[in-house]
């Protein structure tokens, strides 16, 4: 799942919001159990992030490279093209719906408040995105991004020759 689609979904899943979580399972490995009987408090989207806030914490989902979902909502499937056969990585029962992930990554924030450990202004699908703030922020980690790309820290930093 790619930022866009990850919007998209933060919109169909926002039934969710207020609502209590009754059954929780998976395959994941982190204490999810904590999850049983709270309720959700936002849920929002920032880059392949999908994150359900409750109280005192969050739970961040991160969808790698060939994550997905499918959810339930009042009786109407909003995501998913098909019913996935495989176990998810983390279902989650609400009185109106479920959700279900599949390959992804699961951690939770330790905040009463994750939206704010997120930079929307480095999100091109926030209405908050700052391109300028965004290239100031690059630069920033520029050895990086030329070691991700496959320039090297060398290329990044050698400058061109302007005479003597």
């Amino acid at each position: 799942m790619e930022g866009p689609s990850l919007h998209l979904a933060s919109e169909q899943l926002q039934p969710f919001k207020g609502k209590r979580i009754l059954l929780v399972s998976g395959n994941t490995r982190i204490a999810i159990e904590r999850m049983k009987g709270q309720t959700v408090s936002a849920v929002f989207s920032w880059g392949k992030h999908l994150v359900l806030q409750c109280d005192g914490f969050a739970l961040r989902v991160h969808f790698l490279l060939f994550g997905s979902f499918e959810a339930d909502v009042d009786g109407i499937r909003v995501t998913g093209d098909h019913k996935r056969a495989r176990e998810p990585r983390l279902s989650l029962t609400f009185p109106n719906g479920e959700l279900r992930l599949f390959s992804c990554s699961i951690a939770f924030i330790e905040s009463k408040n994750a939206k704010r450990t997120y930079n929307f202004r480095l999100d091109i699908l926030s209405r908050t995105w700052d391109p300028a703030h965004t290239i100031i922020q690059l630069a920033t980690y520029a050895d990086e991004l030329a070691d991700v790309l496959g320039f090297g820290p060398a290329l990044v930093a050698e400058k061109p020759n302007t005479g003597p």
